[in-house]
């Protein structure tokens, strides 16, 4: 059995989620759950006393094999996890962590709608952007898939979750949207309201 001589400051476990599967010529993302601790005790060491790791960073791959997919990661800082999708960034809480144990895609696909929901503003911004993320990526298909599904936005936005006493109000003035049928194949048209026409 293996013995630590000196324990580092900061512990990277890196577990690798691949195998090379002979018939295929390839490595497989392996699907089994990977269950983590928030907190892990290393006794087998060479020093006297136990030392306790508290978890405060996982970055996690989405995808079928080692040569394409997506990385997602997850970030304790003050005391809030946050949720790292390229540009995005959400709060999540710490019982949705578990959520990970497999992959990331259990949470884009069931929780991230509604981890939205739940995120609570300490200072509503002047000019408010939402970003929808359109695509979802397809393990079957290696590659992101445009979704189709009707997305509908009011022209008056009140909220109420935020850390301030008083609700903000927003009233739509520009759209972006996306025209085609993947992120690389692409056009864009925009709408904006300007002295009461769009």
């Amino acid at each position: 059995m293996m013995k630590i001589k000196k324990l580092p400051q900061v512990l990277v476990i890196h577990l690798k989620h691949f195998k090379y599967v002979e018939q295929l010529g390839q490595n497989k993302n392996l699907s089994y759950r990977v269950v983590f601790p928030l907190e892990l005790k290393l006794s087998n060491t060479m020093e006297d006393a136990d030392s306790e790791y508290s978890l405060f960073a996982v970055v996690i791959h989405v995808g079928s094999g080692p040569n394409y997919g997506h990385y997602v990661s997850l970030v304790k800082s003050h005391d809030h996890w946050l949720f790292f999708d390229d540009e995005n960034v959400e709060i999540i809480d710490e019982s949705d962590v578990p959520t990970f144990f497999r992959s990331a895609q259990e949470y884009l696909s069931n929780t991230k709608r509604e981890g939205l929901k739940r995120m609570k503003l300490k200072k509503p911004p002047q000019v408010l952007v939402i970003h929808l993320k359109r695509f979802k990526y397809v393990e079957q298909l290696g590659q992101n898939k445009k979704l189709s599904y009707r997305v509908v936005f009011s022209l008056e936005l009140k909220l109420s979750n935020t850390m301030e006493d008083a609700d903000s109000k927003y009233s739509l003035f520009a759209v972006v949207i996306h025209v085609g049928s993947g992120p690389n194949h692409r056009h864009y048209v925009s709408l904006v309201k300007s002295h009461d026409h769009w």
